[in-house]
């Protein structure tokens, strides 16, 4: 298990339950800056995103967990980062 999925993992569960995170969560969670998750948005396997009306975008938080998962096997395959 990699630090993201124990951050993932230790999620209030008030939050677990709304299930959208805004980007600048994501980025908490995963302590990286919110241009790094704009900066996955461009990759072969991009972060996946949801387009709520009005502009904002938010990330399902099952999404991100299989999103982090999926990034993780890549790594272990020697896929790039």
């Amino acid at each position: 298990m990699n630090l993201a999925t124990q951050q993932l993992d230790a999620i209030d569960p008030a939050l677990r339950r709304v299930k959208l995170l805004r980007l600048e969560q994501v980025a908490e969670l995963l302590g990286v800056d919110r241009a790094t998750i704009w900066r996955w948005r461009r990759k072969k396997n991009p972060l996946p995103v949801v387009f709520l009306p009005g502009g904002c975008v938010r990330v399902h938080l099952a999404a991100l967990e299989r999103w982090i998962a999926e990034e993780d096997e890549a790594a272990r395959r020697g896929g790039a980062c």
